[in-house]
């Protein structure tokens, strides 16, 4: 038993001494690069169909369940804020549940659920941007599907500046489409834009209730800021220009979200708009100058930005996980040339290519939502018990309210529930 003992801890010193003669990660990241991966992480092939499901839901008050989702989503994201400074990692999320509840394997299970989201929604996204590149593309789904996830992990590889600036170009793209809507709109049909946006309350018990239905599937569209803290290990001054990021994020997206409701209600009735598969390229058709099949090849364009960023973000938590010695040392190991975690980044490209190519993914689609929801919540929780203990703040650090953070866990709660 000594000998095994001895023999442990010598292998336990040999996996450490390779994880710190590895070369660390670039910083090269600051507030505007974040705040292009923020937005690409956020702004995403969701808000292309989404918006027909939510108005099909709250109708002319849909407006009301998007501003609902924003300040929903912001309360776990003020606690994501203050523990990027207090524990910044790439691990993420996982290094936040570790140091909250002072155990690494709750981190450790709470990594690999958050990774496994990411390659999950991936998988889906690399099917769906398939179904977008067939019209363009006289190729086998698995054709495309490997060729798109293969050059895409090559990206992830090449180094982060280079992703994140790929990633930024792809927003811009999508962004852009979302603006033109909402310009044309502005410019051709004011008068429907503001009647879009002037339902004040009160609002009836039934209106109410279908808007707090709504703010469930809005929810959704907002999810993607807890990406931005797993590039903590590459960011200048990660605590404080996260938290920026983070905030920065969350008030543009939802200004983007009700501009395109706002365009889209007054260019379409609720129930067009919910019994359309594409209900902005059925409002770009209501819209002289803005061709549908633009918008539907934004659309596709929004789609493989989301498997990029998802291959970022998993393969950081992959290479933080891996050198807090929760996982195999070799997926801590970084490229010599790209300095970039380039056997997590391999790792993902081969899982997110196994689940595109063997397994159903609807209902694995909708267990992402719940383990983002469940993990927002752990966070939360984690962020509690430490400010609990009394643990000092870093200077600089972003200082979340504890009632701020509490109210965070009860409506992921509710919501994981609800859901």
């Amino acid at each position: 038993m000594v000998e095994q003992g001895r023999r442990m801890r010598k292998s336990s010193t040999a996996v450490s001494d390779t994880v710190r003669r590895q070369p660390e990660l670039k910083r090269v990241l600051t507030l505007p690069w974040l705040l292009a991966y923020g937005l690409g992480t956020t702004i995403g092939a969701g808000i292309y169909v989404l918006i027909g499901k939510v108005a099909g839901i709250a109708g002319d008050q849909g407006h009301y369940a998007f501003l609902l989702a924003a300040l929903a989503v912001s309360l776990p994201a003020l606690a994501y804020a203050e523990f990027v400074g207090r524990a910044p990692s790439a691990a993420g999320s996982a290094r936040f549940v570790a140091v909250g509840f002072r155990r690494q394997w709750p981190g450790t299970l709470t990594g690999l659920a958050v990774a496994f989201a990411g390659l999950t929604s991936s998988a889906t996204l690399a099917l769906g941007a398939a179904g977008y590149l067939a019209r363009w593309l006289v190729l086998p789904e698995a054709v495309i599907v490997a060729g798109l996830v293969s050059l895409l992990a090559a990206v992830a590889i090449i180094g982060i500046r280079e992703s994140v600036l790929a990633a930024g170009v792809i927003t811009l793209v999508e962004v852009g489409g979302l603006l033109w809507i909402v310009s044309a709109a502005l410019l051709q049909r004011p008068d429907g834009m503001a009647a879009a946006l002037v339902h004040p309350p009160p609002m009836s018990a039934e209106e109410a209730a279908r808007v707090l239905s709504a703010t469930l599937l809005a929810f959704f569209a907002f999810i993607g800021f807890e990406d931005m803290v797993t590039v903590a290990e590459e960011t200048k001054c990660p605590g404080p220009t996260i938290a920026r990021a983070i905030v920065l994020t969350i008030v543009l997206t939802a200004i983007i979200y009700l501009g395109v409701y706002a365009a889209a209600l007054g260019t379409a009735s609720p129930q067009a708009l919910a019994a359309s598969r594409e209900p902005l390229a059925l409002v770009a058709r209501g819209l002289a100058g803005v061709p549908a099949n633009a918008i539907a090849a934004i659309a596709s364009f929004a789609v493989i930005n989301g498997i990029l960023i998802q291959i970022i973000m998993a393969s950081r938590i992959f290479y933080g996980l891996a050198r807090a010695g929760a996982l195999p040392a070799p997926l801590g190991r970084v490229h010599a040339r790209f300095r970039t975690p380039a056997v997590a980044v391999a790792l993902c490209w081969a899982v997110i290519l196994a689940l595109a190519l063997a397994l159903p993914l609807v209902a694995l689609a909708d267990m992402t939502s719940r383990i983002v929801l469940a993990v927002y919540a752990l966070v939360c929780a984690a962020l509690l018990l430490v400010k609990r203990r009394g643990e000092p703040l870093p200077e600089g650090a972003f200082r979340a309210p504890a009632p701020v953070v509490a109210a965070g866990l009860a409506v992921c709660l509710l919501l994981l529930v609800a859901s």
